[in-house]
């Protein structure tokens, strides 16, 4: 019980500063950051559990990255 208090503590902390993070951060980059969430769940699962992705997980990880970092070259260049 101990280990689940835990987990939710950190969770509720997490929840709070990503909140709070959305708050003071500007809308556009805030929420294409938070695209990337999925990226970052990805590498950390191989890296920290040893879990072997697939082919099609690579390039799912590939097209958010990719896509991410189109809409934010475009949002960039027009605001220039």
């Amino acid at each position: 019980w101990a280990l689940l208090a835990l987990i939710g503590g950190f969770a509720f902390v997490g929840q709070v500063l990503l909140n709070r993070g959305l708050q003071l951060a500007p809308a556009g980059p805030g929420t294409l950051m938070r695209n990337l969430d999925v990226v970052f769940a990805f590498v950390l699962g191989v890296a920290l559990f040893g879990e072997v992705p697939s082919a099609l997980a690579v390039a799912g990880a590939g097209v958010i990255v990719a896509c991410t970092v189109a809409v934010g070259l475009h949002k960039w260049h027009n605001a220039r």
